[in-house]
């Protein structure tokens, strides 16, 4: 909205931004007038006629091509050419559009949008000087464009990060806590062989759980440097999956909830990084 504001009313009565969407469809996401009027208008208009991207001003063929265009002077017969419905011809005739330009906007080489200027209330009409001037606007916006989207996901991504942070520190302490009643337990039943067995067993698998923990940790750096790779290796896909619920055991058990799996009897091997396939 901030975007399409700017020209109006210095160098257009109306300012409209397309934008390419999902690779292939074209939505209008906002509009400008200096009038409120005027622009109510054409907001209700575009609610009953949703803007058509390759009809009126042919902001669709602009997104396509990625060069500009410039209507100077609308006739009634281009106006008829352009919009064959007869009641959406008069909504726009009420408009009073009499001249635009299309301008692309690109990123990266790759047009994705378009922003439209139009004169509706004004005399005069656009020339070559204003499709120049209109371009570089254009030009400018996408820059801007980019650069607010490079933001936001930065911010999503740090967001994501710091998240990610604090959720491991506090998985990093779910281990500790079983490894020390342990060993307080081995050290008051040191002669009961058995029992001694079964909490070192556990106490194996919370160091285990600690050491991927750790990886994971190490992983946000290679993650972020492009160095992480994959370890592929004949693995039991059963053995992965048992792994991953094991990962995942203090948050069942701390939920009270009850996990129940079933495996095909044959084995089934792939070509894996089990690590990452339980993570």
């Amino acid at each position: 909205n901030r975007l399409v504001g700017l020209p109006v009313p210095m160098l257009a009565d109306w300012c409209t931004v397309d934008v390419l969407e999902a690779g292939e469809v074209v939505r209008r996401v906002a509009t400008a007038h200096a009038d409120p009027q005027r622009l109510k208008l054409a907001l209700e208009l575009e609610r009953h006629y949703p803007p058509d991207p390759d009809a009126l001003f042919g902001s669709g063929d602009v997104i396509r091509t990625g060069q500009a265009r410039l209507a100077e002077d609308i006739t009634p017969d281009m106006l008829e050419q352009i919009v064959p419905d007869p009641r959406h011809r008069a909504t726009v005739q009420s408009m009073k559009v009499c001249s635009w330009i299309v301008a692309p906007l690109v990123a990266h080489g790759e047009p994705f949008g378009a922003i439209t200027f139009a004169i509706s209330e004004s005399p005069r009409r656009y020339n070559r000087d204003d499709l120049a001037l209109a371009v570089d606007l254009a030009r400018r916006a996408a820059v801007a464009i980019e650069n607010a989207k490079l933001l936001r996901a930065l911010r999503e991504s740090d967001h994501a990060k710091d998240v990610f942070m604090a959720t491991l520190a506090h998985e990093l302490r779910n281990p500790l806590a079983p490894i020390w009643n342990g060993l307080s337990i081995i050290q008051r039943v040191a002669g009961d062989r058995h029992r001694v067995a079964q909490v070192t067993s556990m106490i194996e698998r919370q160091v285990g759980q600690l050491s991927r923990l750790v990886d994971d940790l190490l992983d946000v750096s290679r993650i972020g440097t492009g160095k992480i790779e994959l370890k592929k290796e004949a693995a039991s896909l059963v053995r992965i999956l048992n792994a991953a619920v094991e990962m995942s055991r203090p948050h069942i058990e701390a939920a009270h909830h009850k996990l129940s799996l079933s495996f095909p009897q044959e084995p089934v091997e792939i070509l894996a990084d089990p690590a990452r396939m339980a993570q």
